[in-house]
């Protein structure tokens, strides 16, 4: 082609291509989706009241109502997130209409606590709230859980309440909404599978109490659901929530001295099911060999010599080890610590933990160091003790019993 046509026609070409061009756009970042746990954080809030005549109290250290009572026991002990929480049940002179939940926290490794962070109650003395009972679900979040019945006992159909429980970054305790998940009652923890972790076992009484129960009229719990019974729950990835328990099985309802069975219920491996279980003839023992879904008639567990008519601990530990915790005694004293290192065949190492009467219902969880941390009560309607206890396994197996931490945290002298 002759220059004189090649040079206008390269030129056309060039501002066409310039013609043609797009403009440059900056990209809008891609919107971050939050997390679940940030989606979770905002279901946590100062909730004051739920739909079930419950009330939410918090920072109650200066109310006198609170501060100033007659009567505390049963207590539970949990730990997220560096803090320790514990709750028990006061109000009145002892077990009566009105009971409530206080709840005391520590961040300082149990030293000190902070006591009636939070209360739970109602606005009806003819409302009970108790047994509280703290425990974390298979996604690591902890729960509080406890009994509410409408009268001394009605009969279980108040049923069994929970929120998920934390400290906010105002060191506030927030909770999630509260949400019944079942009828009757369980104030010892739930455990897991150990081929699924995901699977908790709830283990649910439905209580066989006198009518009158302390001087109080009581409702026959129905007979379908009467007796210790065995729920099983799986939990959910997706939404991080526990899942709707559902019954497998009723260890029995037909031991004439059996009222508050507090059963705790451990996985032995190879579907082997073992349940501790408190009648008025002490502990007496159970085991399945189907997973839970049968049971062997009830029988008096003498392993660790006398029991007696008390609450009891019965887990297994971090370590793989079996941890029991009562009274080695006929009478609410003597109450000691027991390890088993072989799956429960032998408990060769024992601990006194208190030898002062009226010293009872232990609870235990597992610190971030793998410590063994325990709440109990003691003279419930005169000291009013609740007492915290820490210790190692080694501690456990040697005897070494001056190693063992002790704080006290709540009394008849302590606010």
């Amino acid at each position: 082609m002759p220059t004189k046509f090649f040079l206008p026609a390269l030129l056309l070409t060039a501002l066409a291509f310039v013609g043609c061009k797009k403009e440059i756009v900056p990209e809008t970042p891609t919107p971050i989706s939050p997390t679940m746990e940030q989606i979770e954080d905002k279901l946590f809030s100062s909730i004051d009241k739920d739909s079930a005549d419950t009330y939410f109290l918090y920072d109650q250290g200066a109310n006198s109502k609170y501060t100033t009572h007659k009567y505390q026991g049963c207590p539970s002990i949990g730990f997220s997130n560096n803090v320790y929480y514990a709750a028990w049940i006061s109000g009145g002179k002892g077990e009566q209409l009105g009971n409530y939940i206080t709840v005391a926290t520590s961040t300082n490794e149990g030293a000190t606590w902070s006591r009636h962070e939070l209360i739970i109650t109602s606005d009806r003395d003819t409302v009970r709230h108790v047994d509280p009972m703290f425990w974390k679900d298979s996604g690591g979040a902890l729960h509080l859980s406890w009994s509410k019945s409408i009268g001394m006992w009605d009969g279980g159909q108040g049923g069994i309440w929970h929120v998920k429980i934390k400290k906010n970054s105002s060191n506030k305790i927030v909770i999630t909404q509260p949400s019944k998940l079942f009828n009757g009652t369980i104030n010892v923890k739930p455990s897991v599978l150990m081929k699924d972790t995901s699977t908790m076992i709830f283990p649910v009484s439905g209580w066989n109490i006198p009518n009158p129960w302390n001087g109080y009229p009581t409702i026959n719990t129905p007979r379908e659901e009467n007796g210790p019974k065995v729920f099983l729950s799986k939990y959910n990835l997706i939404t991080k929530n526990v899942g709707t328990p559902v019954k497998i099985a009723r260890i029995y309802d037909t031991l004439k001295d059996r009222n508050f069975d507090e059963h705790m219920i451990v996985d032995m491996g190879n579907d082997l099911f073992q349940c501790l279980l408190r009648t008025e003839s002490g502990v007496f023992i159970s085991k399945s060999l189907d997973a839970g879904k049968n049971w062997t008639v009830p029988v008096k567990f003498t392993q660790l010599g006398t029991t007696c008519a008390t609450r009891i601990f019965f887990g297994r530990l971090k370590s793989g080890n079996l941890l029991i915790v009562l009274n080695n005694s006929t009478v609410r004293n003597n109450l000691k610590a027991f390890l088993s290192t072989d799956n429960g065949t032998t408990w060769p190492y024992s601990m006194l933990i208190d030898n002062r009467n009226d010293s009872s219902y232990p609870d235990i969880i597992q610190n971030s160091k793998g410590e063994i941390c325990m709440i109990y009560d003691r003279d419930r309607a005169v000291s009013q003790d609740m007492i915290f206890k820490k210790f190692s396994e080694s501690t456990l197996i040697n005897n070494k019993t001056d190693q063992i931490f002790t704080s006290l945290i709540g009394s008849k002298d302590l606010l």
